[in-house]
């Protein structure tokens, strides 16, 4: 089975202390033995009597014996239910010779309605110890009304494409442990759903974290989506700022067409770690991009300095946007890191990253719109975004994939920094914009 994928995941500072008994889990069953190893899983429908089921584990590699320099392993599932004549059973051997600490592997059954027994064990071929998890999984309910799938928590997505953990155009790296670090400060999640109603008045999602008692501690403005876009929650939620410990996060979906409201949450555990923006003061490659926020004679005097000068030049350059400057905290870089991570995340194509694209431009510049609308304009079969700013007076922004590769490019802006194409009508209609002076 070609279902390994190897990650570089640090959770611990060394791989000495790579061990998973370290770690306090928010969801997902850890498995017993020394194979360690945490299991999770999602529930997607796909039709009225079919329940997809994907089962995801983390393995920690460092539990295993390596032997020349190799670790080699043996993972069977087996799932027992009163609907199945025989267990689903199916097993598989893996082998690596990368020195990771972690590696991340996805499997995958239909189910019948009914509630299911699941034994899942790794066997370390190199010193024979075994790990195992036992745990019940039931299907879906299917609804004659507004309903989702499970919510599934990400370690990251990007656009691409995946034999393993590709899903309509997107790359999605679950997340088992369902934790999240300084290290990994955005919190990505899917939903799929079901059952919207059939017109094409825009249906509403938003997004809370909860505190360990249920508190809210941060919810997003409602977000207008469109019901000719693919029915499927798929975002992400930036985590930097909390405080260590357990967490919710809640997605909510309102469709006004049927009145229906639905909702579903995932714990997970988030760890803050060093001192405030110590973090962001190591990344380099965002210390260095100052172009959105500097005159081209800075950019020349940069460039003109040894590599001693420039360090100093930069922590000046982004002390004059600190709304602190007394304190060794800036608010305004750690914002920026925060956002370029997003649009890197988010926006990146493969012969660039996701900061440098327009998309990745207005969103470091801005920050997340207060409306963000995806739709394919009829005439020309180019897919849009329209952003929407309502704080500090309304902007407006459209991109458009003129060239249908994945690269959104401005064609409509409000601001005079970032100038509209000359023939914007082309793709985006006046009426459709909020603001009406042209």
């Amino acid at each position: 089975m070609k279902l390994l994928i190897l990650l570089g995941i640090l959770f611990t500072k060394s791989s000495k202390d790579s061990t998973l008994s370290s770690i306090q889990l928010a969801q997902g069953m850890k498995s017993e033995g020394k194979v360690e190893f945490v299991v999770n899983y999602s529930r997607f429908l796909r039709s009225d009597t079919v329940t997809v089921c994907e089962f995801y584990y983390l393995l920690n590699l460092n539990s295993l014996k390596r032997k020349d320099g190799r670790v080699n392993f043996k993972a069977k599932v087996e799932i027992k239910g009163k609907n199945l004549a025989s267990p689903i059973v199916a097993e598989w051997a893996q082998h690596s010779e990368k020195l990771l600490n972690f590696s991340i592997d996805k499997f995958w059954a239909s189910l019948s309605p009914g509630e299911y027994d699941v034994s899942f064990s790794i066997f370390d071929l190199n010193s024979k110890n075994t790990g195992k998890a036992l745990f019940k999984v039931s299907s879906l309910e299917k609804d004659t009304l507004l309903y989702t799938s499970d919510l599934q928590l990400l370690l990251s997505m990007y656009p691409g494409e995946d034999s393993v953990f590709g899903r309509f155009g997107y790359v999605q790296i679950p997340n088992p442990s369902s934790i999240y670090g300084a290290e990994r400060d955005t919190l990505f999640f899917y939903m799929e759903l079901y059952n919207l109603y059939p017109d094409t008045v825009p249906y509403f999602v938003r997004y809370y974290i909860l505190d360990e008692r249920g508190n809210p501690i941060r919810v997003t403005s409602p977000m207008k989506k469109s019901k000719l876009e693919l029915p499927v929650v798929r975002d992400g939620i930036l985590l930097k700022g909390l405080q260590t410990g357990k967490y919710t996060i809640k997605v909510q979906v309102v469709d006004p067409s049927s009145g229906k409201s639905v909702e579903d949450e995932r714990g997970f555990v988030y760890y803050s770690a060093g001192a405030p923006g110590q973090e962001e003061s190591q990344e380099m490659k965002y210390f260095y991009f100052i172009d959105y926020y500097a005159s081209p004679s800075d950019l020349r005097e940069l460039e003109s300095l040894p590599e001693e000068g420039k360090v100093l030049y930069l922590r000046k350059f982004w002390k004059k946007f600190d709304p602190t400057p007394s304190t060794d905290y800036n608010e305004f870089f750690v914002e920026f890191v925060r956002r370029c991570k997003y649009a890197d995340a988010n926006f990146s194509l493969p012969e660039k990253p996701g900061r440098l694209t327009d998309r990745g431009r207005i969103y470091i510049k801005y920050g997340p719109p207060d409306e963000r609308n995806r739709v394919t304009f009829e005439l020309t079969s180019r897919n849009r975004e329209h952003w929407i700013y309502y704080s500090g007076g309304l902007k407006e922004f459209v991109f458009v994939d003129l060239k249908n590769t994945g690269d959104f490019e401005l064609v409509y802006s409000t601001e005079a920094d970032e100038p509209s194409k000359p023939d914007w009508q082309k793709y985006v209609s006046p009426s459709d914009l909020q603001k009406r002076g042209f």
